[in-house]
């Protein structure tokens, strides 16, 4: 009794095991299952070279039919010239494309041409009828015995291509066909996905590197502007802000006197040509005027406007004539060379700071560390976007249905069941 029950638990026990599905990576799953479907296809080969041998079997029935043809006497010698002449033209049209037919009859030996193949000669059959179907019906006026033992081997030849393509439809090699595909395209798929999952892996690694070297750099800068040399380089730059505006304020309010004499200057300069020169860089520019007129020519040149108008050599309204005299008063020779002297003094001390601004260590410390801030936020910013590109095409990738069709076919086809599983990052 108890070697009984421990011969049914053994024996449940293996057939359990038997029934456990396989486990296989997907990598490895086309190799695998091409050694699996070996067998099978092995066995639908060899009947397909039984098949082989009857279609030369038949091809040398259509040769003897067509040897027999070509040299068939007729039954009735009889004929004309011109009758014997259309006789020979369609026979040796009929036997032409007879042969050429029998030259396109070989059954592969490769899986997918095999499968493909019945197509192919049907196709070429169809050709074949249609190109030879007007020399045969000729030959049946003549030569119908001989014509029609052709055609009857001809019919031998179709008759093992519906054979092959029975066997095919019988057999399991569609199915199989079919699962190679899926296998193929569920490995592209996996492999695509592993390449994404590693990318973004890599791209990680780099966005990582790259926060942690901002952070270093953003540190860096923090202690800069809080030492001594930075704190006196803004000071610099401060006072240099300051000084800015002065020479603005300064050079504009040269602008806004000259630009009252903007039409006196302009009618003197059309009598007194030797001024003219001096005269229109005022009217252009009046402070950098001032500032290149070294020993204040303008001076005089605004006391002998202010003389022409008052002799009545300068003509215009009383109104503007009465505003122009008052600056002409205001605008001395001392007047000019005062402002003069403010605009280059200030220039002066500008050109002074930038020299002390330049020659701050802080400064050029403060720039690179600035570049290299700047291009590590492009940096991260620019693999941010890459990253999001690459989560958003991996997750599009589901391979899960895809998984299941093929582990069905597989089950199908070659009886075993499995499990897939994805190839781990890197493999």
């Amino acid at each position: 009794m108890w070697s009984l029950l421990k011969k049914f638990f053994h024996v449940k026990g293996e057939t359990d095991q038997a029934q456990l599905p396989q486990e296989i990576l997907i990598g490895e799953l086309p190799g695998w299952y091409e050694k699996k479907a070996k067998t099978q296809w092995d066995a639908f080969l060899a009947e397909i070279k039984e098949l082989q041998h009857s279609l030369d079997n038949k091809k040398s029935e259509v040769e003897e039919a067509i040897d027999a043809l070509q040299n068939a006497t007729l039954p009735n010698p009889s004929i004309s010239v011109k009758e014997k002449q259309y006789l020979e033209g369609n026979k040796s049209s009929y036997i032409m494309g007879t042969s050429q037919f029998l030259k396109s009859l070989a059954i592969p030996d490769e899986h997918g041409q095999i499968l493909q193949y019945p197509g192919i000669f049907t196709q070429n059959l169809e050709k074949y009828a249609k190109a030879t179907i007007r020399p045969y019906q000729i030959l049946q006026q003549f030569l119908a015995h001989e014509g029609r033992d052709v055609a009857i081997a001809i019919k031998g030849i179709e008759d093992v291509h519906v054979a092959l393509a029975e066997n095919i439809k019988s057999s399991n090699m569609l199915s199989i066909k079919a699962a190679k595909e899926a296998i193929a395209q569920l490995s592209h798929r996996n492999s695509k996905k592993n390449e994404l999952k590693n990318s973004i892996a890599a791209l990680e690694k780099e966005l990582a590197a790259a926060k942690e070297e901002l952070a270093k750099h953003e540190k860096t800068l923090k202690a800069l502007q809080a030492s001594h040399p930075y704190k006196c380089l803004l000071e610099l730059k401060a006072e240099r802000e300051v000084l800015q505006k002065r020479l603005k304020d300064s050079k504009d309010n040269v602008l806004q006197q000259f630009s009252i004499l903007d039409d006196a200057l302009q009618k003197f300069g059309r009598v007194y040509f030797e001024d003219e020169g001096l005269i229109s860089h005022y009217l252009l520019d009046p402070a950098e005027a001032l500032e290149r007129d070294q020993d204040i020519k303008m001076g005089a040149i605004l006391a002998k406007i202010k003389d022409s108008i008052g002799k009545g050599q300068i003509v215009m309204k009383e109104k503007k004539r009465a505003k122009i005299v008052s600056m002409l008063e205001s605008l001395s020779g001392e007047a000019l060379k005062a402002s003069r002297e403010v605009i280059v003094e200030i220039k002066n001390k500008i050109l002074d700071l930038d020299e002390n601004i330049k020659g701050n260590p802080a400064l050029q410390k403060e720039q690179v560390l600035k570049d290299a801030i700047g291009h590590h936020q492009h940096l991260i910013s620019s693999s941010q976007r890459k990253y999001e590109n690459l989560q958003k095409d991996y997750g599009e990738i589901n391979i899960g249905p895809l998984k299941e069709q093929v582990a069905c076919l597989v089950r199908e086809t070659i009886n075993i069941n499995i499990t897939l599983k994805e190839n781990p990052p890197g493999d």
